[in-house]
């Protein structure tokens, strides 16, 4: 009798032992690894973190978002933009230094021809001599939607799309009329799908982000073609004001060096960037 009941103690340490063990380390998720289809799963802790923490991608995942080369021309410098008259195109291929003559363009969508759900999606594609993407994004007429970037000699452009109308110029008022109505400083900027470069579209800093857009990407360009990449998405709630699904804020922080290119691309609205002052 004596030695079942000293079994039952042992028993009943082991349990009280092992229950403390486990719930010390309830926090821990390395006890008994992640799996999927039976494989172990590694998380990567440092993409976690970078995504987490300033929506940037690295690691394994950003090869999902690199799907073909980029062209060295994202790396040239700017063009200054002047006013040109805006004409319209057609979906077909262009190549510039002979249909345009290079420098800083605009394209825009123009919905006011007939009824939006009459019209259909334009892409427009930019590729170098090389055939190496320069640029390519999706224009539709339910939204404002235009871009800004430059077009340098032999590269190509292709626009794609039935019953379109699209409109390539360019104006100093970058169309951000109402944009411009908010309550930004000297140093702060509004971009909207395209190329810019730092020092002479924006300063170099670092800025705040206070609205990611619903969707959008961007690239940021140093001294070669492999860019760093961030995904803009934010998070959308109703709003009792409007009606609509409205982007949350965000504290989100970019820093930029001179000379570095940026790639806006499938931006649901203008990005807007706030100059954070040194402390």
């Amino acid at each position: 009798m004596r030695e079942h009941l000293k079994e039952a103690s042992l028993l009943k340490a082991f349990l009280i032992g092992g229950c403390l063990l486990l719930s010390g380390c309830a926090s821990w998720t390395g006890l008994i690894p992640e799996k999927y289809d039976g494989n172990a799963v590694e998380k990567d802790v440092a993409a976690i973190t970078a995504y987490n923490d300033h929506k940037e991608v690295i690691g394994a995942g950003k090869e999902l978002f690199i799907l073909e080369p980029f062209s060295e021309e994202l790396l040239r410098p700017s063009f200054p933009l002047t006013e040109k008259k805006f004409v319209g195109i057609d979906s077909g291929e262009y190549t510039i230094g002979e249909d345009f003559p290079e420098g800083r363009y605009q394209f825009r969508y123009v919905s006011e021809l007939m009824e939006p759900h009459l019209m259909t999606n334009a892409t427009l594609r930019v590729t170098d001599e090389t055939g190496n993407l320069v640029f390519e994004e999706l224009l539709t007429p339910f939204e404002t939607s235009f871009l800004e970037m430059d077009l340098y000699e032999g590269n190509k452009l292709v626009l794609m799309g039935e019953d379109i109308s699209v409109e390539i110029g360019a104006s100093e008022s970058r169309f951000l009329e109402e944009e411009t109505a908010l309550s930004l400083s000297k140093m702060d900027v509004l971009l909207t799908n395209g190329v810019w470069e730092v020092g002479e579209h924006l300063e170099a800093g670092t800025y705040v982000i206070p609205e990611l857009p619903l969707s959008g990407y961007l690239y940021v360009f140093g001294d070669t073609t492999e860019p760093r990449v961030f995904e803009l998405g934010g998070i959308a709630e109703f709003s009792e004001v409007t009606g609509e699904m409205v982007s949350v804020e965000s504290e989100k922080e970019l820093s930029l060096e001179k000379n570095q290119k940026i790639y806006l691309k499938d931006l649901s609205q203008p990005l807007e960037l706030r100059y954070k002052e040194k402390e």
